[in-house]
């Protein structure tokens, strides 16, 4: 995960970040500290957010479930 080129993220129950990849700081803006703790949706496209937050409540649902979804982060420079 350290040396993934994708930025990798893996949440806490309550959707704050709990890890995501240093590669965030390149293809974001944002640097891990910046992120960590934060609850997500805060970075997500508003066209995204719906299916994050839907995502989510399906995984909570069945934590077992390995969850991929894709969606657009607003970068640190808009």
């Amino acid at each position: 995960l350290e040396n993934s080129s994708e930025v990798i993220t893996i949440y806490e129950p309550n959707a704050t970040i709990r890890y995501i990849s240093p590669s965030v700081e390149k293809i974001l803006g944002y640097s891990q500290d910046e992120m960590i703790g934060i609850r997500d949706v805060i970075y997500i496209h508003q066209l995204g957010v719906e299916s994050f937050e839907q995502m989510f409540r399906e995984l909570l649902d069945d934590p077992t479930e390995k969850v991929t979804i894709q969606y657009s982060y607003l970068t640190k420079w808009g």
